[in-house]
């Protein structure tokens, strides 16, 4: 018996469901009830771009503090068609009445009403248990919101969209570091809740009534269990969703001196989380003329834009105009993106394809859950060619916005290579420790674990090195894993 291992390599997204929404390679590997099941439950998410999404797109919308994030946002929402929502966290959302007659839906996330929904649903849940240890419930009015609960009250009011027939849906986010840590939020929550409620729960079930009566303390009710697997199936669903190929970030800045390093970072940030950016918009330009101090800051902000043109490849950038004391700037900065045409550039502008300079990284190997050794890895000559090479015919995940594929090497080098695009991601900032089945990834502040598809479970780590504005980590078969041909 013999096992291809770029077939393997290539199904192992529709494989390994922690991974991501199941894919179309994924759903005709499955069969009979399995391929029903992963149907229903796409449809059930909603994801945007799954059956239930039906197209659905998703713009997250983000940037510096203080740019004019939300107004964008609502200028955005604006050029949308039929069936647009705008989703937002403000007091008092911006005015998007159109011209058009498909107006456009806000919707105001009132995240302590969510956060305070949450946990009564928890307490009721638990309330055998609470009852059981003498514990005193918590009321609605002395219940405040945890930090996270802004990013799953906007998760949730995302999928809520999507399920009430949006198509078009602007997400208006928190500055960049916050909204990169609110979309990878639900995948970090996933993996604790599989890690703390594992398969093996099963068996403790059915030895729940004995385990009392050696304890001599009533074991925990059934209905707990039942809300732990409901966090987690939602937790699942809101990661699929911000991860589906309908998904994409818009960035706004106010172009100035640390603007390059701010859109570096959460470029970085939003690949690991799943979601390209497809364009940066440069907020606020100064006209020429005027002054001298005017004359100064418009060719400042010129220069920091070519600088952004540069350095974001394929992704364009737009310059909206500063509009002074206008005060309501909404409408004519939405003829502005609609003249610009942010839909035309699609995911063939995403991040994920521009070209960085070859640099090394670190990476480390371990098996287990505490010896972690690391090398440095140079970076290797001809490394552009191999990843143009790859470009051509890698598998992607096509139920995903950033594709990470699998390159089959192994006739001529003996190697499968993992590429995992970080677009402004930089070497000092980079790291990587595999674990287990895992592939701990860290980009500046950002961190988070990645499971490895099902081939490269069987290999070991032989290096990395970043390059093309992405990280190719090398695998070589472990002998002792591999399946070998007859």
């Amino acid at each position: 018996m013999s096992e291809h291992p770029s077939r393997d390599a290539d199904a192992a997204p529709g494989a390994d469901a922690a991974e991501g929404a199941v894919t179309a390679s994924g759903a005709d590997a499955a069969s009979g009830a399995d391929a029903a099941e992963e149907t229903e439950a796409q449809g059930e998410t909603g994801g945007a771009g799954g059956p239930g999404g039906g197209g659905v797109q998703v713009r997250f919308v983000t940037g510096a503090g203080g740019a004019g994030r939300t107004t964008v946002a609502a200028a955005l929402a604006r050029t949308g068609g039929a069936r647009t929502a705008l989703i937002t966290t403000e007091p008092a959302p911006p005015r998007t009445t159109a011209a058009s007659p498909a107006a456009v839906e806000v919707i105001a996330v009132d995240v302590v009403a969510d956060f305070r929904d949450r946990v009564a649903d928890v307490q009721r849940g638990g309330g055998d248990l609470l009852d059981q240890f003498g514990a005193q419930p918590l009321e609605s009015d002395e219940v405040t919101e945890l930090p996270g609960a802004t990013a799953l009250a906007v998760l949730r009011a995302l999928r809520e969209a999507v399920a009430a027939g949006h198509r078009r849906i602007v997400v208006d986010l928190p500055p960049a570091a916050e909204a990169v840590r609110l979309l990878l939020l639900p995948a970090q929550l996933d993996r604790y809740l599989g890690r703390l409620m594992p398969a093996e729960r099963q068996a403790a079930r059915a030895l729940r009534p004995m385990l009392a009566q050696l304890a001599g303390v009533p074991m925990p009710a059934r209905r707990l269990y039942e809300v732990g697997e409901r966090l987690r199936a939602e937790c699942t669903a809101l990661a699929e969703l911000v991860e589906s190929v309908g998904s994409t970030a818009v960035l706004v800045v106010e172009p100035g001196a640390s603007t390059v390093r701010t859109v570096a970072e959460t470029r970085a940030g939003m690949a690991l989380a799943g979601v390209p950016v497809t364009a940066l918009i440069a907020n606020r330009m100064v006209p020429d003329g005027g002054d001298a101090w005017q004359a100064d800051w418009a060719a400042e902000q010129r220069a920091v834009c070519k600088e952004l043109a540069g350095a974001a490849g394929p992704v364009p950038v737009v310059e909206l105009p500063h509009l002074g004391g206008v005060s309501d700037p909404t409408e004519q900065l939405a003829v502005a993106l609609a003249a610009a045409d942010l839909d035309a550039t699609g995911l063939d502008a995403a991040d994920g394809d521009a070209a960085d300079a070859d640099a090394g990284t670190t990476v480390a190997d371990a098996r287990g859950a505490d010896a972690v050794t690391g090398a440095a890895v140079p970076s290797e000559a001809g490394a552009g060619t191999g990843a143009a090479a790859a470009n051509a015919s890698r598998a992607r995940d096509a139920s995903r916005g950033v594709g990470r594929w699998v390159e089959d090497r192994l006739s001529e080098e003996g190697e499968l290579v993992w590429w995992l695009p970080l677009p402004g991601a930089r070497k000092e900032q980079l790291a990587l420790v595999r674990r287990g089945d895992e592939a701990i990834v860290t980009v500046g502040p950002y961190r988070r674990a990645l499971p490895l598809p099902a081939a490269l479970r069987r290999c070991t780590v032989a290096g990395a090195r970043l390059t093309e504005g992405g990280l190719a980590v090398r695998f070589r078969p472990d002998p002792a894993l591999w399946p070998r041909s007859r």
